[in-house]
């Protein structure tokens, strides 16, 4: 709080950042004093209470999108398997390095001449 005592009498100052400095402005003294600092106070709590209930939002929010990303992750991974059990019905396999993808065997060879 900028309320400060100097002597016998009480002196407000506002600390503001200025050009990447912090900076003492003088507001009042006496009475005076005493008033900005109450509202000062009150508005350094208003503050607070408002950036309190923006991060309860926004932890809502957070849980709603985690809630929807796993129910996502749930299909996705449903769908994945669908698609790997068709492909294997199909004949098609999966390499062991998984970059490669889904690749039907050859069929084995025949000698020249069996055909």
């Amino acid at each position: 709080m900028g309320l400060e005592l100097r002597g016998s009498k009480f002196y407000f100052y506002r600390k503001v950042w200025d050009r990447g400095r912090v900076r003492s402005e003088y507001v009042g003294g006496g009475f005076l004093a005493l008033l900005a600092g109450r509202l000062d106070q009150e508005d350094r709590d208003e503050k607070e209470q408002r950036k309190a209930s923006e991060q309860a939002r926004w932890d809502d929010q957070r849980e709603r999108i985690n809630a929807l990303d796993s129910r996502i992750d749930a299909h996705v991974v449903a769908m994945e398997q669908a698609v790997a059990a068709s492909l294997e019905e199909a004949g098609f396999q999966r390499r062991k390095n998984r970059c490669a993808g889904w690749v039907k065997p050859r069929s084995p060879r025949t000698e020249r001449g069996d055909a």
